[in-house]
């Protein structure tokens, strides 16, 4: 049984009393839907199935706490610490997340479709196979996260940072890329198929078994990459280097590439 019932919670959120302290309570599978929830600190509280659904959450203090197989869809949420939380299985989708720490969070099989990220830290999440369809997600950074098997398709990057990160048998159907960082990630066996990458960086990343076809690639690096199986079969490529790349049984098929730096002995 929850320490708090929903009435109890809005006689605290309406108290001038600055920060309100529910570190370490069990708020599981209360409905706190639809309420503006601003300086509340939830530090290392049991919040598993909890109903935050259109919620204004900000200003809060999640760090440690648990929220497996929560509702926060269409929640609002605002400079708050996500920091080390248990977020797997939870429902974000349609969310807006602004400011937002997730840093080293579990979001494994989380839901997120259709949400809008702006200047959020992901750095060393675990996203296992979450679902990003049709995410906005700008100025935010994944770098060293595990998206292993995420489905990113159809959404939209600006300014992203997947340095050293995990994307591996992901599907990234669709995508539109702009500025986005993947040094030194892993790639490997993702589906890139249709998608627009512009003036990213792609050096020393594993892209084994990566299907580029009917893509668009302008302004692309990837020095030392490693692209052998890679198809990028019916691709647009323009301004972009392979050079420095491990390239063998990679296909250009029907590709069209424009001002495409290549090493003069490829295979």
């Amino acid at each position: 049984m929850a320490d708090f019932s929903r009435k109890e919670i809005q006689k605290l959120i309406v108290s001038p009393s600055g920060i309100i302290n529910l570190a370490g309570a069990n708020l599981s599978g209360i409905d706190l839907s639809k309420l503006w929830l601003k300086n509340l600190m939830f530090f290392k509280g049991n919040l598993s199935k909890i109903n935050l659904s259109e919620s204004r959450l900000h200003e809060a203090d999640m760090q440690w706490a648990i929220l497996e197989n929560a509702n926060l869809e269409k929640t609002d949420l605002l400079n708050s610490y996500f920091f080390r939380t248990k977020l797997d299985h939870a429902n974000l989708s349609q969310s807006t997340i602004r400011n937002t720490d997730f840093s080293f969070s579990s979001l494994r099989n989380s839901i997120l479709n259709g949400a809008k990220i702006t200047s959020s830290d992901f750095e060393d999440a675990n996203i296992y196979e979450a679902k990003l369809q049709k995410v906005i997600l700008i100025n935010s950074s994944f770098e060293r996260a595990n998206l292993n098997g995420v489905n990113l398709s159809f959404s939209y990057l600006d300014y992203i940072n997947f340095e050293k990160a995990i994307l591996t048998d992901s599907n990234l159907e669709g995508i539109n890329i702009k500025s986005g960082s993947f040094i030194d990630s892993d790639l490997s066996w993702s589906n890139f198929r249709n998608a627009s990458i512009k003036s990213s960086d792609f050096r020393f990343s594993n892209i084994e078994g990566v299907d580029f076809s009917g893509s668009k690639v302008e302004g692309v690096d990837f020095f030392g990459s490693n692209l052998t199986h890679s198809n990028f079969e019916g691709a647009i490529i323009r301004n972009s280097s392979f050079q420095g790349a491990k390239t063998d049984y990679i296909s250009f098929q029907r590709a069209t590439l424009q001002d495409v730096r290549l090493d003069q002995n490829w295979n």
